[in-house]
């Protein structure tokens, strides 16, 4: 794939990441303003942390798409890509946990220890 190829499907997956991410995000912040109510509220539930109710539904995505490397001749719920567009959208969600929680500006410099 070249660079230019590459970059276009990039693109066009962050686009549908972003349209998947408006559409679930709905779902999950019980009507309040907090994008991240969803792992909070179910934390409190089960006395736990943010941190890990994410990694809990994280991990459903990573194991279903190793799921579908190891079987793909299987038909999924929801498509692979999807899936995909979950798992990217759910380190988004992480990053947003981690900042939050350390009241630190985000860093987007690549070379950040954090």
């Amino acid at each position: 794939m070249t660079k230019e190829r590459f970059k276009d499907v990039r693109e066009q997956l962050n686009a549908a990441c972003e349209k998947l991410l408006g559409q679930k995000g709905k779902e999950y912040t019980r009507g309040q303003d907090d994008r991240l109510a969803n792992f909070k509220g179910i934390a409190e539930q089960m006395n736990t942390t943010p941190l890990l109710v994410w990694y809990i539904f994280f991990y459903k995505h990573i194991d279903a798409i190793a799921y579908y490397i190891s079987h793909e001749d299987i038909a999924l719920s929801e498509s692979i890509d999807s899936r995909i567009m979950d798992a990217r959208n759910y380190l988004d969600l992480l990053y947003a946990l981690l900042h939050e929680e350390t009241a630190e500006e985000p860093c987007l410099d690549s070379q950040s220890k954090k």
